[in-house]
């Protein structure tokens, strides 16, 4: 009984050339390099910088395996032909990704006492729909945020995922003996019908209830979806060979060609779109498809100049080419799929690389990939929020991704994808309906549930307490400007009363929002006003306003315009205008002090003061409790503290950009506040046993008060100080 447990640790049992026509051991030993450098780059990514390249190898070898999955079989009927496909998608791709995102938001609820962002990625994930989620979300690839999210890595199933929803429709338009005008009037109108919808939503919901945040501008990145969708049935009403392999090829290369040019052309202007988006993905699933279809169309004589290119030394460059530095991404990513390609073209069992990729445990690993590569990111992120990744830590966790991937590959993945049990088409696709209702019922609970699961929440004296209760509550604008709301926020109190004079009106993003309440709760004598913009955002140049901030923040134009205008028309003599931004998100640009120098000039005309105070030290982790030991965390996470100096330097740029703007306008005032989150020398998220942030760069209330001391002082003195000039004069 115990050999028997323990056999699935030892033995894999790789495939025949019987169990299906056409396999290719070397490609599942590909499989198994794809991963093995995906897990390094993820690990350390200084060790291989572009290994996570290894999951555009990925694309090309599914685009390969899925056109010999659809060409290869006899089809009736185009309902014939998707009810086969996708009930072999779900016993193949569904299975081990539902126990995976279970037993890894039980998980993830445990030791991250907030785990919406998670769960919610988790839950677009069981429908294919997580790269669009996090591109919603603006979710850098390789930033702090998504490294600790537990399901960032599923981005790439979301992109094969709907690749699915296009591909099998154009196979058989293609090869079909039909014509399609019918379904190419109903692709249209569809089209028309779902563009009017979302454009309606942006127009007269507003952009915080529809379906995509932000303005109408966000719906372009979703323009080539649609692109993509009309050229289906196009395949079926223009055929220009007598060939349906040879149209569809003609096809896959036009499109891979747009969606090359898509993403070599967006990679650089919105990078988060070209990296999670499909469309831009596209042309590396099709270069899979074009290789599958190329064998089977062409002459062999016509791809001899590929077969003179030994095997070895292209699988040599795709390993060279896994080291190249992050800032050569684009081309390293054309570089892998093209090397790809060829190397599936030119591999063979008998070839030096063959042999290599054939070998047992090559085969083993490129059997399990898709379980590792699941549970390498669950087992990299929940360390991240636990132990850490620590040069003692590598080898266990490595054994325990190990583990859990034959686990998974064993008894989740092999048991649905070859039972007889679910040879049925139709009980397939039931089964895997309801197992997705199921799934993702069980992460609305768990969510619901997640206060009562975290262990910080339940732990003595835990900061996750005091973090759940410290929450935003002013009036910042999100996406879109409400004229009447700002004015409210800067004019009235709580109660509608106007705010006595003389005012202090605070502008900015949510780092001017986190001293609003204590300037209020410290200054009882002076009104206090503010209008907060939010993330990204703030009282800055137009032409500092990026593409990822404009996904997002549509009204960042009209918030300075109003502001300008309520400065022109509002501000009185004595009044004071507070500006504070995440001045390192802002990059402190040119842009930025020509912009503070004209709201000096507007102030001074109004005889009144502009102050402006720098930045906290923020926290080179996500949140404050990676830095709290506990039982299952015993060392604080690398980036927890910062030494003064480090933070002097990165504050330098404004420090002197304040300093520029006070020598030329006497009514400019800067006040440095960041020494008082810091004890001594060391900049860290507590300060005498006082929890300083509420994430890595936003303060508590409590923290708050320590800045709103200083700032008050400073701005008494400066009302002193105009009105003793008012009598003078």
């Amino acid at each position: 009984m115990r050999k028997l447990m323990l056999a699935p640790f030892f033995h894999l049992r790789a495939k025949t050339p019987q169990d299906s026509s056409g396999y290719r051991p070397e490609v599942d030993g590909l499989r198994a390099v794809a991963v093995i450098a995906v897990i390094i780059s993820h690990f350390h990514n200084p060790i291989l910088p572009s290994g996570y390249l290894g999951v555009d190898v990925f694309f090309v070898i599914s685009g390969y395996v899925i056109s010999g999955s659809l060409l290869r079989k006899q089809h009736y009927s185009l309902a014939h032909l998707l009810a086969g496909f996708y009930s072999r998608r779900i016993r193949r791709v569904l299975p081990a990704l539902i126990a995976f995102t279970l037993i890894a938001a039980l998980l993830i609820c445990l030791v991250n006492p907030n785990p919406g962002e998670s769960l919610s990625t988790g839950t677009a994930a069981l429908f294919g729909v997580s790269n669009v989620y996090l591109m919603q979300r603006t979710a850098d690839y390789f930033a702090a945020p998504t490294q600790l999210n537990i399901f960032t890595h599923t981005w790439s199933l979301g992109v094969e995922e709907q690749f699915y929803i296009f591909y099998p429709l154009m196979v058989w338009f293609a090869t079909a003996q039909v014509r399609s005008r019918r379904l190419l009037h109903a692709t249209i109108l569809l089209l028309a019908a779902l563009a009017s919808a979302a454009v309606i939503s942006k127009l007269a919901l507003g952009s915080y209830f529809a379906l995509i945040p932000g303005g109408l501008y966000t719906l372009t990145p979703f323009l080539p979806y649609g692109a993509l969708a009309l050229c289906i049935p196009a395949v079926g009403l223009f055929k220009p060979f007598g060939s349906g392999r040879r149209s569809l090829m003609l096809c896959l290369a036009v499109l891979a060609t747009a969606s090359l040019a898509l993403f070599w052309f967006t990679y650089e202007r919105d990078f988060v779109a070209a990296y999670y988006l499909m469309p831009s993905r596209f042309w590396e699933l099709a270069a899979g498809c074009l290789l599958f279809l190329a064998a089977g169309t062409m002459r062999q004589h016509r791809l001899r100049f590929l077969l003179k290119i030994p095997a070895s030394l292209i699988g040599a460059l795709l390993l060279l080419s896994f080291a190249l530095p992050l800032d050569r991404g684009r081309t390293a990513t054309l570089l892998v799929v093209l090397l790809t390609t060829f190397l599936i073209a030119r591999l063979n069992r008998e070839s030096l690389a063959g042999r290599v990729l054939c070998h047992p445990w090559t085969l083993k690993i490129g059997l399990a990939s898709y379980s590792l590569y699941l549970w390498h990111w669950g087992v990299i992120a929940s360390s991240r929020w636990t132990i850490g990744i620590q040069a003692w830590t590598v080898p266990l966790q490595l054994l325990l991704i190990w583990a859990l991937a034959l686990a998974s590959y064993e008894w989740v993945e092999r048991p649905f994808r070859y039972s007889a049990r679910f040879r049925s088409v139709p009980h397939t696709l039931f089964s895997g309906m309801a197992a997705l209702a199921a799934a993702s019922m069980a992460l609305v609970a768990l969510g619901t549930n997640a206060g009562a699961l975290s262990l910080d929440r339940r732990f003595p004296d835990a900061p996750g307490r005091q973090l759940a209760a410290a929450t935003f509550n002013t009036n910042r604008i999100q996406n879109v400007v409400d004229r009447q709301k700002m004015l409210i926020g800067l004019t009235t109190t709580a109660t509608g009363a106007p705010l006595p004079r003389p005012r202090l009106y605070i502008l900015g993003d949510s780092h001017a929002e986190q001293y609003v309440d204590a300037l209020r709760q410290k200054l009882p004598e002076r009104g206090v006003g503010a209008a907060i913009i939010g993330w990204r955002c703030g009282y800055i140049s137009s032409l500092d306003i990026e593409p990822l901030t404009r996904q997002w923040m549509q009204g960042c134009e009209d918030y300075k315009r109003w502001v300008d205008s309520f400065v022109s028309s509002q501000v009185e003599p004595g009044d004071i205008v507070l500006v504070a931004h995440r001045w390192k998100e802002k990059k402190v640009k040119p842009h930025q002090e020509a912009v503070l120098d004209e709201l000096a000039d507007r102030l001074r005309a109004r005889g009144a003061q502009l102050v402006m105070i720098d930045d906290v030290p923020e926290l080179e982790v996500l949140d404050p409790l990676l830095c709290q030991k506990r039982p299952w965390r015993p060392l604080p996470m690398e980036g927890c503290f910062r030494s003064s100096a480090e933070v002097n330097r990165d504050q330098g740029v404004f420090d002197r950009m304040a300093a520029r703007l006070m020598a030329r306008h006497g009514n400019v005032h800067y006040v440095q506040l960041r020494d008082l989150y810091c004890t001594g020398t060391i900049c860290g998220p507590y300060k005498g046993g006082l929890l300083l942030y509420k994430d890595n760069n936003h303060l508590r209330h409590e923290a708050s008060l320590l800045g709103a001391g200083r700032l008050v002082s400073r701005l008494r003195s400066l009302g002193g100080a105009q009105d003793q000039r008012a009598g003078a004069s």
